[in-house]
């Protein structure tokens, strides 16, 4: 992921790099899904963040299934300091 964290009210874009992505169908953040998510290559796609809080696994689904989670996948909501 281009950013592990953000607002919770989302809004940002992270940008996601792997390899297939291609074939995504849907990116989500915990349980919910992106608003809005443009694949521009089979190893990129650009996903706008979904509101949200606590950590969360970011995960890219395919007709294949889902992507593996881990750390480097993971996407953290918190609110900026004062």
């Amino acid at each position: 992921l281009s950013s592990n964290y953000g607002s919770p009210s989302g809004g940002g874009t992270v940008t996601i790099l792997g390899s297939g992505l291609s074939r995504a169908v849907s990116i989500f953040f915990g349980s919910i899904g992106s608003p809005r998510a443009s694949i521009l290559s089979d190893t990129r796609i650009d996903a706008e963040v979904p509101a949200g809080s606590g950590t969360v696994d970011v995960t890219v689904t395919s007709a294949a299934g889902s992507s593996a989670v881990g750390v480097a996948s993971q996407y953290s909501y918190q609110i900026a300091p004062l």
